[in-house]
């Protein structure tokens, strides 16, 4: 191992270099209203600037008045009894400001938008008049919060947003405008408008936080993982690699479903935690010092309907340097769920995932339970920062064959692999609070309000842009056929082509999602939906009617939006007694599905395949 000391330099001057690239373009968001107490206060007063936080007020709370996004900035006038520490939130909604991680972490944001919406600053009589930047972005907010931690007293002379996303504090300013008679309809319109510019982003305006170099390989900041592309089919594999901590820890991710964009292995890492860049809340039972622990899941903490489970911490036979390079191992043996951990030549954990004490439902997403295969990936928890360079992998069985190699030394390569790029395109994502995450679903009823609004069709057809380059030619389905219809990108030879070719995809009452979908799968009346819309925007009424008699009556879930396409039938009648039983069945010829049963007092059980 090696020990270098320029690390810590890096977190502020990351930053700094951020904080230039956006902000001639979008200019920076301020509060609109502020409130000083010791706990979180929606009773704020006009927002003109500075403030203190001292021990009879140790708290300010924050309100944009709308959604807001970008890199947050801090400029302090004076600190007392230095140094001083600063915990922030944001949240989009006000009383998870009264959370340990706010409204996250978010799963939907990773390497350029911070997925912790908590963060801590150190500021010192160095910082006085300076203006001290966050390392990441913060996604869609509304609130902040600051808290004082240690020392006396700071007093800020400004704080705020470098916006990522346009400010429009005056919408009377839009070139699209709406007025009825209604006032609530107004608001209405305003709310849309509002979400819009939240959501939607010009390109570019999105900047990277990870940075590579020869010497260093890549820095990356504490948020949830980068995962590369290039490994998603990894199995049965060794993973080597040097890691470096900055600040507090490293988090490395394994077996990452990419394709579903789900589940994963998480392993931290925890240095000694020296004071000098120690944070006084820095979340020790998490994660203890010298220490890694192991999670199934996402994170290592819970998100809305996303379970995270820890599944172990283990000590590490050593103390955990800070800016000293640790050569780390990982050993994954997909066919038997085993995975082995060692730093620094010493076995950490060797593990087998179906004997943790977790059942197979829990240690699963959506069907998909990953025993090692998949992607791997970098990140970190709140606060962190560390490097991470020279990434093999190695196949389980021959040590000479190479599955995997990145030095991670160019930027250029290693910031598109792990999805960390700014975005090329101006693009609207699925809320504000996403930092690239794209539904057709949205995009489709959004473009209404963002012609009539902001008037900005460069975020429309970057959107379409984006979309295509990830279309495959060798899969048709429900959604591209409602929006090859509605968009008007089809002629009519096209439009009669596809909608024929719906036929393929026709099972029970509805349509599936895909022409690769398993005919087993629920039937969603989402997707089905937008395609009825266009089948009816073009005249094709036979299709539309065999969704209207067919599929709606089917629904079996109105959170999810799901239909069985199979009917699971159980029938107990009296000895003595028979009977037919009768169901619309469109996939027969006849369209009815009839069986003649007797009674026999036991329960007679049969699936019908609508």
């Amino acid at each position: 191992m090696r020990s270098i000391g320029v690390a810590v330099l890096l977190w502020s001057a990351l930053g700094a270099v951020s904080l230039a690239d956006n902000l001639d373009k979008h200019g920076v968001f301020t509060p609109k209203k502020i409130a000083l107490g010791s706990v979180p206060s929606m009773d704020g007063q006009s927002y003109s600037g500075g403030f203190t936080l001292s021990a009879g007020e140790p708290l300010a709370t924050l309100d944009y008045d709308y959604e807001v996004a970008g890199l947050p900035y801090f400029v302090a006038s004076s600190v007392s009894n230095g140094p001083v520490e600063i915990e922030v939130k944001y949240a989009e909604q006000f009383p998870a400001l009264s959370l340990n991680y706010s409204d996250g972490p978010s799963q939907f944001t990773t390497s350029i938008a911070n997925s912790r919406r908590v963060e801590t600053h150190r500021f010192t009589g160095d910082e006085i008049g300076a203006t001290v930047t966050s390392m990441l972005s913060q996604p869609g907010q509304r609130w902040q919060s600051l808290r004082l931690l240690t020392g006396d007293s700071i007093t800020f002379q400004t704080v705020g947003l470098q916006a990522s996303v346009e400010v429009i504090d005056d919408l009377t300013n839009l070139p699209g405008k709406f007025s009825s008679s209604n006032a609530k309809y107004d608001e209405i319109w305003t709310l849309g408008v509002r979400a819009v510019t939240a959501a939607c982003l010009d390109a570019g305006s999105q900047v990277p936080s990870w940075s590579s170099s020869e010497e260093n390989g890549t820095f990356v900041p504490g948020t949830r993982p980068g995962i590369s592309y290039r490994t998603w089919n990894l199995t049965d594999y060794v993973l080597n690699f040097e890691s470096q901590i900055i600040r507090g820890g490293a988090g490395y991710t394994i077996a990452y479903d990419l394709t579903g964009n789900r589940d994963g292995v998480q392993i931290h890492l925890a240095s000694e935690y020296p004071n000098d860049t120690t944070f006084s809340n820095i979340n020790t039972t998490l994660f203890p010092a010298n220490t890694v622990t192991l999670a199934y899941g996402y994170d290592f903490a819970n998100a809305t309907s996303m379970t995270s489970y820890i599944l172990g911490q283990y000590d590490v036979p050593f103390n955990v340097k800070e800016n000293v390079w640790y050569p780390v191992e990982i050993r994954v043996n997909s066919t038997a769920g085993n995975i082995v951990f060692s730093i620094d030549g010493q076995q950490v954990f060797d593990i087998i995932l179906t004997e943790m004490g977790f059942t197979d439902e829990q240690l699963s997403f959506y069907g998909y339970a990953s025993r090692g295969e998949g992607a791997i990936g970098f990140g970190g928890w709140q606060d962190q920062a560390s490097y991470v360079r020279n990434v093999t992998a190695t196949s389980l069985s021959d040590s000479s064959e190479v599955l995997y190699s990145n030095p991670m030394t160019d930027e250029s390569v290693v910031v598109p692999e792990f999805g960390g790029q700014s975005n090329a395109y101006g693009v609207c994502l699925d809320g504000a609070k996403r930092d690239r995450y794209i539904w057709l679903g949205d995009f489709y009823h959004t473009t209404r309000i963002m012609g009539v609004a902001n008037s900005k069709p460069e975020q429309i057809a970057g959107t379409w842009e984006f979309l295509f380059e990830y279309q495959a030619d060798y899969v048709y389905g429900v959604s591209a056929t409602a929006f090859a219809l509605t968009s008007g990108v089809a002629n009519e030879t096209q439009i009669k082509l596809i909608v024929d070719g719906l036929e393929g995809l026709r099972q029970g009452p509805g349509y599936l999602d895909t022409s690769d979908t398993d005919n087993t799968t629920h039937i969603s009346p989402n997707t089905n939906g937008f395609l009825l819309d266009a089948l009816l925007q073009h005249g094709y009424t036979d299709q539309a009617v065999f969704l209207f008699d067919n599929l709606w009556d089917a629904m079996i879930s109105a959170a999810w939006e799901i239909v069985d396409s199979q009917l699971n039938v159980t029938i107990t009648a009296p000895v003595g007694t028979d009977g037919t039983f009768e169901v619309d069945q469109p996939s027969s010829s006849t369209g009815v599905y009839e069986l003649h049963l007797e009674g026999t007092e036991a329960a007679t059980s049969f699936v019908v395949q609508l």
